[in-house]
């Protein structure tokens, strides 16, 4: 045991000091940069092939409109913290490949069935030559406040606020709030720009918006989604990067789509 007055080297991984995880995202980032890896965004990484390269997200000063790269991908690897997801052809062979290199120790790992896994905010299930991502085990209808009393959501509820609606007292709840929406946004595109714009309003929260985005919520957990990805015989990596949001439309938002598709498939955003 640890003695009074004594002076202990910890091991930063270990104890979980407050760089320990920077640390490790940066080695482990290292490790498949040697392998061939190159990282899309943040903690998003592709294996594509030798004689391509990823590209470099579009700067301010692009004067292009739209810009898409098809690459020849054979792996696309996803990282939260210590914990991976990967869609290669062999994926317990890509893993042993990666545990190596390290060297990393690593968890046994588990291949999709039927039965849905969570995984880091997610449920995902395999069937056949598909795997279906959802939420339906995070997100519960029985256990959701009460949104708009009619249930809809209109054009006028993404108003700004006006200065007598703001209220700060809610600003606790409403981040708490925007940031479930934010994450069905993820699964959920037709929610994806309801939740940007009512995350404009953190710092000025009001009842008002605050019943819109628990309504979004409600309606998600009333009609659960899920994603579904199916099987690919000539897999490659699709980029969109949109840079002519410069501040002259959509206040200067930008995108950054990333598709991976099947060859034969049309092309698509």
């Amino acid at each position: 045991g640890l003695k009074a007055g004594a002076v202990y080297l910890l091991q930063a991984a270990a104890y979980g000091l407050k760089d320990a995880p920077l640390i490790f995202a940066r080695f482990f980032c290292r490790v498949l940069i040697r392998l061939g890896w190159g990282e899309l965004m943040e903690s998003t990484f592709a294996l594509v092939r030798p004689s391509h390269s990823l590209p470099h997200p579009a700067t301010a000063d692009d004067s292009s409109i739209t810009k898409v790269k098809h690459m020849p991908c054979d792996g696309l690897l996803s990282k939260h913290v210590d914990d991976v997801a990967l869609a290669s052809p062999d994926p317990l062979a890509t893993l042993r490949q990666i545990a190596g290199k390290g060297p990393i120790e690593m968890d046994e790992a588990q291949l999709l069935k039927d039965t849905p896994q969570k995984q880091v905010g997610f449920d995902v299930r395999r069937s056949d030559n598909r795997v279906y991502q959802g939420m339906n085990g995070y997100v519960s209808l029985s256990s959701l406040p009460r949104g708009k009393p009619s249930g809809v959501v209109v054009d006028s509820d993404f108003s700004p606020p006006e200065p007598d609606e703001i209220d700060m007292s809610l600003e606790g709840e409403y981040l708490k709030w925007i940031a479930r929406l934010a994450w069905l946004a993820r699964l959920r595109f037709d929610l994806a720009f309801a939740a940007s714009e009512l995350a404009s309003f953190s710092k000025t929260p009001t009842e008002r918006h605050l019943a819109v985005i628990i309504t979004l919520i409600r309606v998600h957990a009333a009609s659960p989604k899920e994603l579904i990805f199916v099987t690919m015989y000539d897999p490659e990596l699709r980029v969109f990067m949109d840079s002519g949001f410069r501040g002259k439309i959509c206040s200067a938002r930008s995108a950054m789509i990333i598709q991976l598709a099947d060859r034969s498939w049309s092309l698509r955003c």
